[in-house]
Order: C-alpha cells, then structure tokens, then sequence
C-alpha cells in the first residue's frame, strides 16, 4: 500500500523537469525585468542629458542675441556720432548689414544646411561613441 501512494520515478523526473523548467523561466523573467530597468534608467539618464543641454545652448543664445542686440544699438549710435548723420541712419546702416547677411545666408542655404547637418552628425556619433565605451 506504501508503493502505491509513492510517485514513480518517472513522475520524479517529470516533476524535477517542471521545477527546473520554472526556474529557468522566472530568472529569465527577472533578467528581461532587469534589463528593462536599466534601459529605463539609461533613457532617462539620456533624456536628462538632452534636456540639460538644451537648457544651457538656449541660455547661451539668449545671451548672444542680447548682446547682439545691445552692440548693434552701440554701432547704430556710433555711426550716428562719426558720420554726424540724423538719429536714425545710424540704425538703418545696422539693419541693412543685417539684411545683407541674411542674404548671403538665404543664398548658401543648402551648403550651410549640409555642414550643419554633417556637424550635427558627427556629434551624434560622438556622443553614442562614448555612450557605448562607457557601456
């Protein structure tokens, strides 16, 4: 009656199978779960990155163009002063070089948009470069 109650060995194989087989599928589960959270944490690390240098270019650029700006009234004032011309040529004179420039930038458009766009590249490469030396 004991040997009946007992499973066989082939039912203990099949058991022990299971068992490893439920192993294997639960550390593959946690590896797949720890994976996606270091490729969460890496994005958002990435992301972070991003975003912190977006910040600090428009920063950057606000304060260029400010000084631009206040440059511009300087030079305006100055041609006014030396040329001893009314109050308002001096600004005419700024702002026809600066319609003169953006001329000269809307006519080299596609070269200009080429280096920007391989610049851009070639930062991008940098950038997961290091990434991946990093990893």
């Amino acid at each position: 009656m004991a040997e009946q109650n007992r499973p066989s060995y082939k039912e203990q194989e099949q058991h022990t199978s299971s068992n490893q087989t439920d192993n294997i599928l639960n550390n593959l589960t946690k590896l797949v779960e720890t994976y996606l959270k270091i490729f969460r944490l890496e994005l958002q690390m990435t992301l972070s990155d991003v975003l912190t240098m977006i910040a600090l270019v428009s920063i950057i650029v606000l304060f260029v163009t400010l000084a631009v700006i206040f440059i511009s009234f300087g030079i305006a004032e100055l041609f006014n002063y030396l040329l001893d011309l009314p109050p308002f040529w001096g600004y005419f004179v700024v702002a026809l070089f600066y319609l003169i420039c953006l001329g000269v930038i809307f006519s080299y458009r596609k070269a200009i948009n080429n280096k920007l766009l391989s610049l851009m590249d070639s930062i991008f490469e940098s950038i997961t470069d290091n990434f991946d030396t990093e990893n």
